[in-house]
């Protein structure tokens, strides 16, 4: 179970802040864990009295997991970017996953949608993910399309299948990249850390993947990019820029110790900005999300780039 410490959490004792999210568990309980190793903050063994700062990934391994606090349905009020009878665009928050899954506790993005739009619970191949054609990580924020009608869903599972979907994503990731655009085309497979992917050279043990990027703005010591991908491999902008030496900024997942930024965003700065497909009257529909406050605020304060 992974918990994340938000801006108003920071500060926070550890075990102060499990009592919180963890109503069904003593604090003695809770001190127990910690000092047993079961809880982790960014994938490192802390203390009792460690004070966390916001985005912080608190791991719990417990045999026995807790039940997690409910996560009220206000914190994520479900921005609606575009819809109609067959569709429905959605602007994901960070921070909540897309649907029920093994690790996965409390509300999820399929609980949202159902909150305010009840008629897409029949609609799919899976009662877990009615409406899902696709996914975002969960601490990525941007545009998702949703099927609200049984005929959209199996079309858009058509286009995806056949990488009709045009997607496209806004980065920043840490250090100079070499080249103003490039491809990468490293195999995705499963690595042997929990959790994670592995980007391998081509030809290698792993599924085809293909990301384009174009350097939209440099910075002092990272570069904002604008990405594309063929493919939809679990993770695979996060495993590919860090396999090329330059990871997603505040990625803690996919960090390299020796390319790191001063200061880095409470989240991986990776946000869904722009999403192409057809309409079943075989028109394209393109959909933008904007940048969000969070991470524009972030790049705000980035050192710019001196001229050679």
């Amino acid at each position: 179970m992974e918990i994340i410490a938000t801006a108003d959490e920071k500060g926070k004792r550890l075990d102060l802040f499990l009592v919180a999210h963890l109503p069904s568990v003593s604090r003695s309980a809770i001190q127990k864990m910690i000092r047993n190793g079961e809880v982790t903050v960014n994938e490192k063994k802390a203390a009792v009295h460690h004070f966390l700062k916001s985005g912080d990934r608190v791991l719990i391994e417990s045999k026995e997991q807790p039940t997690l606090a409910p996560i009220p349905y206000s914190l994520f009020p479900l921005n609606i970017l575009y819809e109609d009878d067959n569709y429905l665009v959605i602007d994901k928050p960070p921070g909540i996953a897309v649907h029920p899954a093994a690790g996965v506790s409390g509300p999820t993005l399929v609980d949202m949608i159902l909150a305010e739009r009840p008629e897409i619970r029949q609609i799919g191949d899976d009662p877990a993910r009615p409406g899902i054609v696709h996914r975002l990580d969960k601490d990525v924020s941007g545009a998702m399309v949703v099927a609200k009608t049984q005929e959209a869903f199996d079309d858009l599972k058509r286009q995806f299948a056949a990488r009709m979907v045009g997607k496209v994503y806004a980065a920043l990731v840490v250090g100079k990249l070499p080249k103003d655009e490039g491809e990468i085309t490293f195999a995705i497979g499963r690595s042997k850390r929990r959790g994670r992917m592995a980007a391998r050279p081509t030809g290698a043990e792993g599924k085809e993947a293909v990301t384009s990027y174009t350097v939209e703005k440099r910075f002092a010591n990272s570069t904002l990019v604008r990405v594309q991908i063929e493919t939809g491999r679990t993770h695979q902008i996060r495993a590919h820029f860090q396999a090329l030496g330059h990871p997603i900024a505040g990625d803690v997942r996919y960090r390299i110790k020796s390319k790191a930024l001063r200061s880095e965003p409470s989240r991986p700065f990776l946000h869904a900005a722009e999403l192409r497909f057809h309409g079943l009257d075989g028109k394209e529909r393109v959909i933008s999300s904007p940048l969000p406050d969070d991470l524009n605020d972030f790049l705000s304060k980035l050192e710019p780039r001196t001229p050679a």
